[in-house]
Formats: structure tokens, sequence, C-alpha cells
């Protein structure tokens, strides 16, 4: 079964938050790629047909990335 749309925007969401990683310091980069990894992994049970939810947590993880794409931003504790 080919991705739904939502199914696209989150791996879109996934590989945006990987990318703005890459601009982070070095020595920082496995904690940040480590949480964003749990935050996935968390809500990986989650069913397809809970569109709602999926929304919400796109929302939430769309703000998130935009406060880790700051450069001010330059570590996170897990």
């Amino acid at each position: 079964m080919p991705p739904s749309g939502l199914q696209k925007e989150v791996f879109g969401l996934y590989r945006a938050a990987f990318r703005a990683i890459r601009s982070k310091p070095e020595e920082s980069q496995p904690a940040f790629k480590q949480y964003v990894r749990n935050q996935f992994a968390e809500h990986k049970s989650l069913k397809r047909t809970d569109v709602m939810r999926i929304e919400q947590l796109l929302r939430r993880g769309r703000k998130q990335l935009e406060v880790f794409s700051n450069p001010s931003c330059k570590s996170i504790s897990l």
C-alpha cells in the first residue's frame, strides 16, 4: 500500500529534523538524533486511523523543529 498524505508528512518531518541536526555542533548531534528517534519511536504504535492524534503530534513536532532549528539552540538534554 502506498503511503498516505499523512504518512508523507510524518516522513517529511523526520527527514527535516535530521537535516536540521546537521547544523548543530558536532558534539551535540548524537543527543539530538537520539531525541528525535525517541520521539518517533514513542508513538510508533499509533494506528493509521488515529488521524486527530497524528495531526496533533505533527503540529507539536513542527513547533519543536522550529525551536531546534534556531541557531541559538546548541544542545539538548535527554
